[in-house]
């Protein structure tokens, strides 16, 4: 299907049934009611309708996630929108709708945007749907995380910006010494001219008055996003964590997180799905200064692995109860943590994230918190003209994009040429002369239709190498073709891996600025799991 967006833009969609990229677990849940155990609520209006009724009965802590968030703001210019919408979630008939990512660098892959757009599109279908409530887009920064080597870089306009440095802890805690390097490269890899002068002056100045990386994120991600209203949660906050301080000791001293997901994995596997994440009897780890590290019980003492730190059973729930914000959940309870805090709806993820949250409902009814709808993100790929242009000359559909770029030029040579390249006839005859030959033999001697079938075998397989030569040989003569199918699928899949996993979303940001949001939001619906093409017409 094909729409106009202005003059500017122009989308086309492709349904995720019928594209491979997504696991099978994820294609069955969006599709089909197979895992309709694992969930609450159906990826649709209906399902957030259901959950929104349910919300209502559920009492959240709106006082302190309001106070929190005003505190956070005090110093970060927003927008009224913003603030309004802080202030709605003191109201009992508020309700959120959630997405999450890494803190990666300067954004890092084009799928941090589309979930952001993903999630405030919730928000304006839902008021238009429920006007008696009020919605607010929240992001939430996975502050915690403690993997450097994955938020570290980002590829813009193909070109690779890594920050190197020596870290250790939570990645959010880490200070900025030496990041304007950073700054200056993404400077001069996107240019400085009038459209991006602004963004680079406001990088500056949040470079300047962050003490931290996580306050640089905070403070970017609000400047994006303002206009339409986003709400930013950092929630490595002690206030905040104190609200998990039972889940935690639930966690460590008894392990009801771990054996729910040993029941469900077992599941699972009869019904032929991966075990999605890996969840371990304790699935905190102790956070301080400048360590994130593992708890485990070895020898009776809680042990924080790669350290020489050790607590006894009274000690840890001593440490517990004194200091929650040391504790940092891994995947397998953040999600709970979000769900305490947050009075959500729906969490927005890509598809791995859709499949591992299937995987924790009795991890949430273990904790006895809300399960709210797991919704799969909008997915995009962004084309320019020139590209557009290569797809008529090629004569390809955006279906075809999805497969390897040999089955396309295979395809399209077949199509071109005016050679008859298949010898499907032939092999059949000789597979039918063969068989008369066998029904011979079996009536001299039956063994010998062994023979007659290994020679069968051998002859056939020999034509299909002849045949594979014709198509190898008729694609010489095609390589002005081949080279436009190479640009292409380098648009597509800039070093071997989607555009939107890939690429950094930045320049289409600051070339457009709220017109491509705004056309994307436009767009998007999270509960159709579409891909969508997008064609950028200047």
């Amino acid at each position: 299907m094909e729409d106009q967006l202005g003059d500017c833009f122009k989308t086309n969609k492709i349904s995720f049934q019928h594209i491979n990229q997504l696991k099978p677990i994820a294609v069955d849940y969006l599709f089909s009611e197979k895992l309709k155990d694992f969930y609450n609520f159906q990826p649709n209006w209906n399902g957030i309708e259901n959950a929104l009724q349910a919300r209502h009965k559920i009492k959240t802590n709106r006082k302190l996630l309001t106070d929190t968030l005003l505190e956070n703001y005090q110093e970060v210019e927003t927008t009224d929108l913003v603030k309004s919408n802080i202030q709605l979630l003191s109201q009992q008939n508020t309700f959120t709708f959630t997405t999450g990512h890494q803190l990666n660098l300067f954004t890092g892959p084009s799928y941090f945007f589309y979930k952001i757009i993903s999630v405030l599109k919730l928000c304006i279908s839902a008021k238009s749907k429920f006007p008696d409530n009020n919605f607010v887009p929240i992001f939430w920064m996975a502050s915690e995380d403690h993997d450097f080597d994955e938020i570290s870089h980002t590829l813009v306009n193909g070109k690779k910006i890594a920050w190197q440095r020596d870290a250790s802890g939570a990645v959010g805690r880490l200070d900025l010494t030496g990041f304007n390097l950073q700054v200056n490269e993404l400077k001069k890899e996107i240019g400085l001219n009038p459209k991006t002068e602004d963004f680079f002056k406001q990088i500056n100045h949040f470079l300047e008055s962050s003490k931290t990386y996580g306050e640089f994120v905070f403070r970017t991600v609000n400047s994006i996003f303002k206009d339409f209203g986003l709400v930013v949660l950092d929630a490595d906050q002690p206030n905040l964590k104190r609200q998990l301080t039972s889940v935690i000791q639930e966690d460590i001293f008894h392990h009801q997180t771990y054996k729910g997901a040993q029941n469900t994995s077992a599941e699972f596997t009869q019904m032929g799905y991966d075990e999605q994440i890996l969840v371990r009897e304790i699935n905190f780890f102790y956070l301080k200064d400048n360590i994130r590290e593992r708890i485990e019980k070895q020898e009776g003492f809680y042990k924080l692995l790669n350290t020489s730190i050790s607590f006894s059973d009274a000690e840890m729930l001593e440490e517990i109860k004194s200091h929650p914000e040391r504790f940092s959940p891994n995947v397998a309870l953040r999600p709970v943590y979000q769900e305490i805090l947050l009075p959500n709806l729906a969490y927005v993820g890509g598809g791995a994230e859709v499949a591992y949250w299937l995987q924790l409902k009795q991890s949430f009814k273990n904790h006895e918190t809300f399960f709210p709808v797991v919704l799969l993100r909008d997915s995009v790929s962004i084309l320019n003209k020139k590209a557009e242009k290569w797809m008529l000359d090629l004569d390809l559909s955006f279906e075809d994009l999805f497969e390897d770029e040999n089955s396309i030029f295979t395809k399209l040579v077949k199509l071109k040429t005016e050679q008859y390249l298949s010898l499907d006839a032939e092999l059949n005859q000789i597979s039918s002369l063969f068989d008369e030959v066998k029904n011979r033999a079996e009536a001299i001697q039956p063994t010998l239709q062994k023979t007659v079938e290994g020679e069968k075998v051998k002859i056939l397989k020999r034509l299909k190498s002849i045949e594979k030569k014709f198509l190898r040989e008729e694609k010489r003569h095609y390589s002005v073709l081949e080279n436009k199918l190479t640009k292409l699928l380098a648009i597509v899949y800039p070093n071997g891996v989607l555009q939107e996993r890939k690429a950094n979303f930045l320049p289409y940001f600051l070339e457009y600025k709220n017109l491509i949001l705004n056309e994307l939001l436009g767009e998007f619906d999270p509960t159709k799991a579409e891909f969508k093409f997008v064609v950028a017409e200047n």
